[in-house]
């Protein structure tokens, strides 16, 4: 296997032949000999040899380093001159073309070899320096374009950016607001940050910096500090940047604080505002409910009587969700568990039948609901247990009323079951065409809120409701 390629110019041809013998003999490749300036030029753009040799006088009209000037402004191919002559002005002209040996005629085997082997190296690493720096170039130039953007980018932004060392030392400081900085930047460099801040923040400083450093997790300070003669608010983030150090973005949040002690105040008033709303609601339906209570007591009729204690308790059952609403902080859905509490104990005494002749147990499981689905509700659970305690139970007998009530979180449905363990419903009665004021209004209420009612007559009976939530429904009809 030959070592490289050459391709000699010469324009005596027993010298080329002698010329190319010897190379073969050292293990060369000859691809082509030419002895004038179009064929070399011809045969160098042919067979792009490795190296050329080219003789610096080629014939009286030909000078060789000329050809060799035209082959190396459009080639990159190394070459070496073999000259007869080797006075200066040959060697000064011949270093025009940048050769890369000079061989005097006749060539010794051993010079040429090696004169040959090192152009070849040099060549090659030539190549490879000239590659690696065209890449360091390119990199460099990528690199001084990010820094500018990064420089563009730091110098713009509202934040100051600090490093500092284990030791709450500053190392580097930018700003693009010097005055969000409790000192100017060039005076804190060196120096530590319990020497402008107060003790508690700079101790607040140091704790984060070491637990930064210690964790490898973000840390976050709030501080207010006096600047120009006033109270400011501001958030540090500390983020480890290597095993001694932290690099620190300090971020002015005043305005954010006064937005959101405004935000709090308003939401304060607003509760203030619905708390009172919900108690002048309750106030009233009291009031209403009183007045019911003291007209009914001038009633001599029965039926009407009736009919006035029973609208008073339907009553008295909005008016608990209002006193619920108006104890607790959450305005929006009512502890179901409380409130049915509530109101099965008003309707025990409102109907003298208390717990040790008809029990009644609630399971609820924590089930919260909006104040659109549970008005409704309530005044169902209120005629349901109302109709139970009225009628499934007579000549005091004694027995029990279940109330259970749950939600699936998937389906989003809500399921009320109202079961007693009484004298059951008459056989011939058809709730949904009942002349009653009670099981009308639940009916209606249950068509209120988008439910399902099924009736279960045995052993007692049972009153079993589903129904989406009321949130659950606005979202669909929007």
């Amino acid at each position: 296997m030959s070592i490289a390629n050459i391709l000699i110019i010469e324009d005596d041809p027993p010298g080329s032949k002698n010329l190319k013998n010897s190379l073969e003999k050292l293990s060369f490749a000859v691809s082509g000999i030419a002895n004038n300036c179009t064929d070399a030029l011809r045969l160098t753009n042919d067979l792009k040899p490795d190296i050329i040799l080219i003789d610096t006088k080629l014939n009286r009209y030909e000078d060789g380093i000329k050809v060799a000037k035209h082959i190396t402004d459009k080639y990159k191919i190394p070459h070496i001159y073999i000259s007869a002559d080797a006075d200066d002005s040959t060697i000064e002209r011949s270093k025009t073309t940048n050769p890369y040996g000079f061989l005097l005629k006749p060539v010794d085997n051993r010079d040429l070899n090696a004169c040959l082997r090192m152009a070849l190296y040099r060549f090659e690493t030539e190549q490879k320096l000239k590659k690696s720096e065209e890449k360091y170039i390119r990199l460099s130039e990528k690199l001084q374009e990010a820094e500018k953007k990064n420089s563009l980018l730091i110098n713009n932004i509202p934040d100051a950016l600090i490093e500092f060392d284990k030791e709450g030392r500053h190392i580097d400081c930018r700003a693009a607001k010097p005055d969000n900085l409790y000192a100017e930047p060039d005076k804190l460099i060196g120096k530590k940050i319990d020497e402008f801040l107060p003790a508690d923040i700079s101790r607040k400083f140091i704790d984060g910096i070491t637990r930064a450093i210690d964790t490898g997790e973000m840390q976050i300070i709030e501080y207010i500090l006096s600047l120009r003669n006033k109270f400011r608010s501001f958030e540090a983030r500390l983020v480890k940047s290597s095993d001694n150090s932290v690099t620190t973005i300090i971020r002015e949040i005043s305005e954010k604080r006064m937005a959101e002690e405004a935000l709090k105040r308003s939401l304060d008033e607003k509760e203030i505002l619905l708390k009172e709303v919900h108690h002048r609601v309750k106030n009233n339906l009291q009031i209403v409910s009183s007045l019911l209570k003291l007209q009914s007591k001038f009633l001599s009729d029965e039926r009407a009587v009736k009919m006035f204690n029973e609208t008073q308790n339907r009553v008295q059952s909005m008016s608990l969700i209002h006193q619920k609403l108006y104890q607790t902080r959450d305005f929006s859905y009512v502890d179901f568990n409380e409130y049915i509490a509530a109101v099965t104990t008003h309707l025990q005494h409102s109907y003298g039948i208390l717990e040790d002749k008809v029990k009644i147990s609630i399971e609820s499981n924590g089930v919260i609901m909006s104040i659109d689905s549970a008005i409704p509700t309530g005044i169902i659970i209120n005629e349901l247990v109302s109709n139970s305690l009225k009628y499934a139970f007579p000549e005091g007998k004694c027995g029990k009323i279940d109330i259970s009530i749950m939600f699936d979180k998937y389906h989003k449905i809500y399921l009320l079951c109202v079961r007693d363990n009484g004298i059951g419903m008459p056989e011939n009665i058809d709730i949904r065409k009942t002349n009653t004021f009670g099981l009308s209004l639940v009916n209606l209420l249950v068509l209120q809120i988008g439910g399902r009612l099924e009736i279960i007559n045995s052993d007692g009976c049972e009153f079993q409701i589903s129904f989406k939530s009321s949130d659950y429904m606005n979202r669909v009809n929007i």
